[in-house]
């Protein structure tokens, strides 16, 4: 969709928001189109409602007069008028009134934040162009359809992704933090905003905790009641990981389920429903804001979005541009509630830790998502911590996304093999569970456990943030294509915080050329290495020019995008712990000269009559003194002569269609500078030696000789009554015609007579 519709709102979401969730088959990667897609993508908006951020006199405006149970426009009129055409059916905030939290909720801005619901026959591009125009509207976002994205227990066994017995060292290694170090606590909070999570089930009831505003209970935010209502199973199934109950003899076990037998609580879970039957959540900001003003300090999420942008189940390089253009800030209200949970989990409304909460701050974990892609705009926000998915084998999951944004790895299942955990009922769900939606809450787990143990005044989501990455395994992950590092539960709990965050090493390979050519990218190869043996990746810091990193990880200079004279070209080496060092090289790009014309360009061509063929290769005739690639073209001043055919790289094909003389003129060009030469061509008259061209002229005429090489030739014109009128000498050959001046001469026929090499020709011309 154009941005044209957004008017003076900055760049607004559009986004196709699809699962990071289970699959009952590994997603198939992005696909190209089978035909060419000319219009433009058209993303499926959910119809009747966008949502607003006002500013603040304008939003004390519309308090007021909703405080009053008066008209908007009483107080708004340029607002209320466009709600009044548009159908207006509801007015509210997105971050609802929130009580001893809505000091802070204010200080951030989050009552600004306004639902708008009108006809849904009204299309969505009308309303958010509308509401756009209004003094005081600062954003305005179409909102489109969200999907979603393991003692004595039986089924622990067949959990592989906690303990693998078949290939070492592919699961998250928590045995050892359970025997070791905790099992979980029931201080710890985990709000896991997903579906509904089953509130009876045999083992997960235990370790729920019901919670409202006034702490009352658990809420489904996707139809306003305090009443959880559990659909496909994907939230009991994501609880389960995270904290089904341990050692209670029934089912799995979850991350931090605690130790039934020897009564201990395991962390709480939190649920904060935003599906319902697979259904478009409009409260899925308010759900995230909540976990935080209800004591949760870990924000659990598996769902995101896809690049997949009108949801047809295939991917356009069209969708794919548009889908990379967006940024966070084009996702306001997801930003604002991230944002606030990671502020204000734990913590009063002045941001201080709560004496009984056991972490400053929050940490927010996402599921990147199974579209095999390598963006998103909203997991790859640098606070989110994003995790990819890996399967029985430690091989990344076929359908996991990719890239540097992504900071761990845990198990997400693949193939044959997915992930145990509760379902609906009491249920439990195996090999038919897979995606990053179940790699993601390994990592809340961990961190829930990490909060177990560490948690208290003191204890902050950035230590936690970091016992969770830099405990992580460097260089498992089988495969070239970066999911992160994986997650190991045991390592973020013996790792030492006090440990060096070594830099790592890079160096140019061999000795770099330091010129390029002004038109010409130029790729140097880097090695790298690193003391800790994590991967490393270059960077290109700040908004540098005419510097990049191929996907083959060679750093392209580009020469124009630089600029004449001589430069300092920066680059990093950063690897998993974002140690950075720098790499530099001066270059200098050379000032481009214009190409030049060989003695190999013919001064003309002939054409032995009309229906004859010539070809040239300009390639030939031209050089680039600086090396640069020429591209070439060519036309003819009498277009009738002759058809002209020529492609870039240089040919050149002639077929004649007439006798006559004409210019052919070629240009070389290297991107930057051209060169324009011309030549003469000639197309013979099929029973004429000597002939002229046009028949019919004001101001010359062109003489075409048959002489191979270059002969002195006699010209004398004679007017109607015998008169010699004009004589002129010239030198002409076949390739270069003689040209006639006919200036001095009035309008009438006149004779030619040509005399070269012992011979006379007599032919008739028309001055007009």
């Amino acid at each position: 969709m154009p941005r044209t519709f957004f008017a003076s709102v900055s760049a607004c979401f559009i986004l196709a928001v699809l699962s990071a969730c289970s699959v009952q088959e590994p997603e198939v990667p992005v696909q190209e189109p089978q035909a060419i897609q000319t219009q433009e993508v058209t993303p499926a908006y959910i119809p009747g409602v966008v949502t607003v951020q006002f500013s603040e006199e304008l939003t004390l405006q519309i308090e007021e007069a909703l405080a009053n149970g008066t008209s908007v426009a009483t107080k708004a009129p340029q607002l209320g008028g466009i709600l009044q055409d548009l159908g207006i059916q509801e007015l509210r905030r997105v971050f609802p009134y929130a009580g001893k939290f809505e000091e802070r909720t204010r200080r951030e801005g989050l009552h600004r934040y306004y639902y708008v619901r009108f006809q849904e026959e009204t299309p969505v591009t009308k309303a958010v162009g509308d509401i756009a125009r209004v003094p005081g509207v600062e954003k305005v976002t179409p909102q489109l359809p969200v999907k979603l994205r393991g003692f004595n227990d039986p089924r622990l066994a067949d959990q592989w992704h906690y303990s693998n017995a078949r290939y070492k060292g592919a699961d998250i290694n928590v045995v050892p933090v359970w025997e070791q170090f905790t099992v979980g606590k029931n201080t710890v909070i985990v709000s896991v905003v997903d579906e509904g999570v089953n509130m009876t089930h045999e083992d997960l009831a235990d370790n729920l905790i019901p919670c409202l505003e006034d702490g009352s209970g658990s809420y489904n935010f996707n139809n306003d009641t305090p009443t959880v209502v559990p659909t496909q199973g994907h939230g009991s199934h994501v609880a389960g990981i995270i904290s089904a109950v341990n050692n209670n003899g029934k089912g799995v076990c979850g991350i931090g389920g605690g130790d039934a037998e020897k009564g201990i609580g395991g962390v709480k879970v939190l649920s904060c429903q935003i599906f319902d039957q697979w259904g478009n959540p409009p409260d899925i900001y308010q759900a995230i804001k909540h976990g935080a003003d209800c004591g949760a300090v870990i924000l659990q999420c598996s769902w995101g979005f896809s690049p997949d942008l009108n949801g047809d189940g295939f991917t356009t390089e069209e969708e794919i541009a548009l889908y990379r253009s967006y940024t966070i800030d084009d996702l306001p209200e997801y930003k604002a509630a991230i944002d606030y949970f990671i502020k204000y989990a734990g913590c009063d409304n002045k941001g201080n830790q709560l004496p009984d909460s056991p972490m400053k701050g929050g940490l927010a974990i996402f599921a990147a998502g199974n579209d095999n892609y390598d963006f998103d705009p909203l997991v790859s926000y640098e606070p989110i911590i994003a995790v990819g998915s890996f399967g029985l084998t430690g091989a990344k999951s076929s359908f996991s996304n990719y890239g540097e944004w992504l900071d761990i790895a845990a198990p997400g299942g693949d193939g044959k093999f997915g992930i145990y955990s509760t379902v609906l009922g009491n249920s439990y769900g195996g090999s038919d569970w897979q995606g990053t939606s179940m790699a993601c809450p390994h990592v809340s787990g961990v961190a829930a456990l990490l909060a177990s143990y560490y948690g208290g005044p003191g204890f902050t989501a950035a230590e936690c943030r970091t016992r969770l990455e830099r405990g992580a395994v460097s260089g498992f992950i089988q495969g070239s294509r970066y999911i992160g590092r994986k997650l190991d539960a045991y390592g973020a709990f013996t790792f030492d915080l006090n440990t060096p965050i070594l830099p790592p090493v890079a160096a140019w390979e061999g000795t770099p050329d330091p010129d390029i050519h002004y038109n010409e990218v130029k790729e140097y190869a880097v090695t790298l290495s690193d003391p800790n043996n994590q991967w490393v990746h270059l960077v290109v810091p700040g908004n540098a020019v005419g510097v990049s990193i191929t996907e083959e990880g060679k750093v392209a200079i580009d020469g124009k995008a630089l600029g004449h004279g001589k430069h300092t070209i920066t680059v990093q080496a950063e690897n998993e712990d974002h140690a950075r060092t720098d790499l530099s090289l001066e270059v200098n790009v050379m000032y481009n000269k214009r190409p030049i014309s060989l003695e190999t360009l013919p001064q003309g061509v002939v054409l032995a009559g009309p229906g004859s063929e010539l070809s040239l290769d300009l390639s030939e005739c031209f050089q680039d003194p600086d090396g640069d690639a020429l591209q070439f073209s060519a036309s003819l001043t009498q277009p009738e002569l002759a058809d002209v055919t020529y492609s870039e790289a240089g040919s050149v094909t002639l077929k004649a269609n007439q006798s006559g003389v004409a210019q052919l003129k070629v240009s070389a060009t290297d991107g930057t500078l051209d060169l324009t030469a011309s030549l003469n061509v000639v197309v013979q008259h099929p029973s004429m030696p000597v002939f002229l061209y046009p028949s019919s002229a004001v101001e010359s005429i062109s003489v075409a000789i048959d002489a191979k090489e270059t002969v002195q030739v006699n010209l004398a014109v004679y007017a109607p009554t015998g008169a010699k009128v004009k004589e002129a000498k010239a030198e002409g050959s076949e390739v270069s015609p003689v040209k006639l001046s006919l200036d001095g001469l009035a309008p009438g026929i006149y004779t030619l007579k040509v005399n070269y090499s012992g011979a006379t020709h007599t032919l008739r011309f028309n001055k007009r």
